[in-house]
């Protein structure tokens, strides 16, 4: 991934900062708030992207922006979600990607449009499936790499991989996610049923040369634990990519305990 500073790194950073945070050993000014009603600490996606910006300011490293316009346009995320590849389409409309990084070389291209080298979408707690797929369908079919920073307070036994085969683990969700079909508009107006696989190729299709990467990083904050791990093109292919067993098999996941 095309960032001065491996993106590990900078997740791992930031999962130091906000576990520093959360057990009162940070040097850090910003803090976790308390809820009013049981006066516990409230653990959002909001602090781990401050952070994160934060890092990249501190260490003078790529440039950055905050809920970017995508390049492409989107409709339904609530519901069934379609995504339009035409540019200049009139469907649908830009999400937006929560922060996004950039290369100065190539902040801008030959049209003045800014074009991130990395996008990041911030996720916190074991939420609902919906409300992974928007940010997973952004991360997938906007032309740069991606990261997707998911923060969980705590974790038991089913949190990450939940047996009972009812797909309730933030595992087994990325996994039905990206095997299942999205509504995808082609360049000549057609919606159809498409695999993310197949929105993955086609969405990336006019640079060849790229080889793009989605980085999964799950930051759990009692457990002082990060794990990390790849995703490119051809993970679809392999059934097994979400499988993980913490004590036994980490398959392929880079376990950090901070």
């Amino acid at each position: 991934m095309t960032t001065k500073h491996p993106l590990e790194n900078i997740c791992k950073e930031v999962g130091k900062k906000l576990i520093n945070m959360y057990h009162h050993k940070n040097s850090e000014r910003l803090i976790f708030p308390k809820k009013r009603r049981d006066n516990k600490v409230r653990v959002s996606e909001q602090e781990a992207r401050f952070i994160f910006a934060s890092i990249i300011s501190a260490d003078g490293m790529d440039w950055y922006a905050v809920e970017v316009p995508t390049q492409l346009r989107y409709s339904d995320f609530s519901t069934d979600p379609r995504v339009y590849v035409k540019n200049n389409s009139k469907k649908g409309r830009s999400g937006a990607i929560d922060l996004s990084l950039f290369n100065e070389e190539d902040l801008f291209n030959k049209d003045d449009k800014m074009n991130p080298t990395i996008n990041v979408e911030f996720k916190e707690g074991n939420c609902d499936i919906k409300n992974i797929k928007k940010d997973i369908l952004k991360l997938v079919a906007e032309p740069s790499d991606g990261l997707l920073f998911h923060l969980l307070e705590s974790m038991n036994k089913g949190t990450l991989i939940n047996t009972s085969g009812k797909n309730q683990g933030v595992l087994d969700k990325y996994k039905v996610i990206l095997n299942s079909k999205v509504n995808y508009c082609d360049d000549d107006g057609d919606t159809k049923k498409n695999l993310f696989s197949e929105v993955w190729a086609n969405c990336n299709k006019d640079n060849e040369d790229f080889e793009k990467n989605i980085l999964f990083s799950i930051c759990i904050i009692k457990k002082k634990l990060l794990l990390m791990k790849p995703f490119s093109r051809s993970s679809f292919s392999d059934i097994d990519f979400f499988n993980l067993d913490l004590d036994k098999d980490l398959n392929g996941w880079t376990k950090i305990v901070l």
